[in-house]
């Protein structure tokens, strides 16, 4: 568990492939922003490094007598968080 920035790892090399986009409304050098970025978190625990990890026997699954990989339930991507501050915008006419 450390606080390190990727969302992604292939063939041993960490990337940063997962982005969150906004609009210029959102950043803080713009005029008439509407809201204050408060922090952001890539979630990325779950991310393995394959030339790192020890090889696991895969789980199976038996369909009509057959067995097979079961299906992962991981996905291999960073999620990536944004948590802003909405500021009070009057109603327009």
């Amino acid at each position: 568990m450390r606080d390190v920035a990727y969302t992604h790892i292939f063939d041993g090399k960490y990337s940063i492939l997962d982005h969150i986009l906004v609009s210029q409304e959102l950043t803080s050098g713009f005029p008439k922003k509407i809201a204050r970025l408060l922090n952001v978190v890539v979630h990325n625990d779950h991310v393995v490094d394959e030339n790192l990890a020890m090889p696991e026997q895969p789980e199976k699954i038996v369909v009509d007598g057959t067995k097979l990989k079961a299906p992962s339930t991981r996905s291999d991507h960073g999620i990536p968080v944004a948590e802003f501050e909405f500021e009070a915008v009057a109603p327009t006419q």
